[in-house]
């Protein structure tokens, strides 16, 4: 009897052996064209976390940012979705694998360039008198996009200033700026109004009244206008850990500031450092191999 039950307990632990291996090689393995869903925890080499889409872990790391979702990270492999590192970091991994690894500035935000950090200067000067030509050609195709039916020598209204269509060919269509001597118009990237001081065929004479102290957007960004005689002066209200965001830069970190200067670094802040990274994975569905 002893023996029959010790080969019986033999049998149920080589099934429940055989159903483990069994389940294991079910599992699916990450690779090219799967799109998975990952938790990971960002550090630096001293182990400071600088990113993580697990709120608790954002939280014990003093990073937790309200207006932040946390959940799970998706990623299809090979779509270049994420830094090269961290793609090939998912390559193999199977659903409940947790996997730690090191990333070189190279697989991950690159080196640091000298090239990316720009000195750019606080202060604008503008004239307050401006002549502004009165010649506008704009491409046909977009002319007739609103004025299809319109000829030369007819008046149209854009943006609230009107003008006078004064040339149409198959390319482009010449207007001619139509306001009158003591009307308000406002220059392009500019948000006051400036006054028509006097007109000739091709140009006006204005005069630019912005309020004295008031702030503005420009293509540079938010800026304190002073106003001093005939004299505009713009400046860019930059302070020492401030980011700077502009359509023509992108977004810069600002390291120094002086009188007239700025140094705004547009390096990623990740960019030059070794990242280690731990990868926990959640959950992979299948692609077709190809990306």
């Amino acid at each position: 009897m002893e023996k029959a039950s010790v080969l019986v307990f033999g049998a149920v632990l080589a099934l429940a052996l055989v159903l483990a291996l069994a389940g294991c090689a079910q599992k699916p393995v990450a690779d090219i064209s799967d799109t998975v869903k990952v938790n990971y925890i960002g550090t630096f080499a001293n182990g400071t976390v600088f990113d993580t889409n697990i709120p608790q872990e954002a939280q014990i790391a003093g990073i937790y940012r309200s207006g932040r979702q946390y959940r799970p990270l998706t990623v299809t492999i090979g779509k270049n979705q994420v830094v090269p590192g961290f793609e090939q970091a998912l390559i193999g991994m199977r659903v409940g694998d947790i996997k730690t690894v090191t990333i070189p500035p190279e697989q991950g935000y690159g080196k640091e360039s000298p090239f990316k950090v720009a000195a750019i200067p606080l202060l604008k000067n503008i004239s307050r008198y401006q002549a502004v030509s009165r010649i506008v050609i704009i491409p046909r195709s977009l002319f007739d996009q609103d004025h299809a039916n319109v000829s030369v020598g007819e008046n149209i209204t854009e943006g609230g200033t009107s003008y006078t269509v004064e040339l149409l060919n198959a390319t482009n269509a010449t207007l001619l700026l139509d306001v009158p001597i003591g009307a308000n118009i406002t220059l392009p990237e500019t948000t006051w109004p400036s006054m028509v001081l006097n007109e000739t065929d091709a140009a006006l004479l204005v005069r630019q009244d912005p309020v004295n102290g008031s702030t503005t957007d420009t293509a540079l960004g938010n800026v304190l206008v002073t106003v001093t005689n005939d004299t505009i002066t713009l400046r860019l209200p930059f302070q020492v850990g401030g980011v700077w965001k502009n359509p023509q830069y992108g977004t810069g970190r600002v390291t120094a500031v002086n009188a007239t200067t700025a140094i705004v670094d547009f390096n990623n802040p990740l960019a030059g450092k070794n990242l280690t990274f731990q990868i926990t994975m959640l959950d992979i569905q299948k692609g077709n191999g190809t990306v």
